[in-house]
């Protein structure tokens, strides 16, 4: 049955794909749903990901958790970061906060992203704890995590649950930067501004000052970068 699932995968994908045959939805989601029923983990997670996203099949967030439920089952631990993510969307912290530890336990990253996020904002029933939230967001920003590179970086700027130290916090802001993150690229700019970490450099500065300026997924990180533009520009 395992083959014959493999078989119905492979063949499932080249349907909604278009790859080698002509493009057609239905018969991809058909054949998806049958290698998902025989018990292929990546059906499973592919068919999740259709309802949970509305792509190729109307949005169900109840069909989604299903099949997630049914790869993370089958070893798949990625699963767990996105059933949590459902159960936020659902205003269920707790038991995102749950779902989160399952995955972080077997060294999911996103998942470690989301213990060290819950316990550095004492959400869901976690702790606040900066330690614990330190801890799990490294392990996710030695994984290539921007947003817990950023957290990290940050932690070490205002000392909170290790020690304060400003070249670690640059260094973890500019690993963050490699992935364009609006906030990392502030505090980088931020750093050379006011020499934290590093010497001392407005053109430096306020060239990452322009780059967060310029970008638009964070309106709130591209407004501050303006502000601090102009004023570097007035003095």
């Amino acid at each position: 049955a395992q083959n014959n699932a493999v078989g119905l995968y492979n063949l499932g994908y080249c349907y909604l794909e278009g790859d080698g045959v002509e493009k057609n939805i239905q018969k991809g989601v058909e054949l998806t749903t049958r290698s998902a029923e025989l018990g292929h983990s990546d059906a499973q997670f592919d068919l999740a990901t259709m309802y949970h996203m509305g792509d190729d099949v109307e949005r169900n967030l109840e069909k989604a958790k299903e099949w997630y439920s049914k790869s993370l089952a089958n070893g798949d631990y990625s699963s767990a970061f996105r059933i949590g993510s459902i159960c936020e969307e659902e205003n269920n912290f707790e038991e995102a906060y749950k779902m989160f530890v399952t995955g972080a336990q077997h060294n999911d990253t996103n998942c470690c992203w989301g213990v060290g996020y819950y316990h550095y904002n004492g959400l869901g029933g976690a702790s606040l704890d900066y330690e614990e939230a330190f801890k799990w967001l490294t392990k996710a920003a030695n994984r290539y995590h921007s947003g817990a590179q950023y957290y990290v970086g940050y932690m070490y700027k205002e000392g909170q649950g290790v020690g304060k130290n400003k070249a670690k916090a640059l260094e973890w802001f500019m690993k963050a930067v490699e992935y364009n993150h609006p906030w990392a690229t502030l505090e980088v700019a931020q750093c050379y501004e006011n020499g934290d970490g590093v010497e001392r450099n407005i053109t430096t500065a306020m060239n990452y000052y322009k780059k967060v300026s310029n970008q638009t997924s964070s309106l709130d990180a591209a407004k501050k970068a303006k502000e601090h533009l102009e004023r570097l520009n007035d003095e």
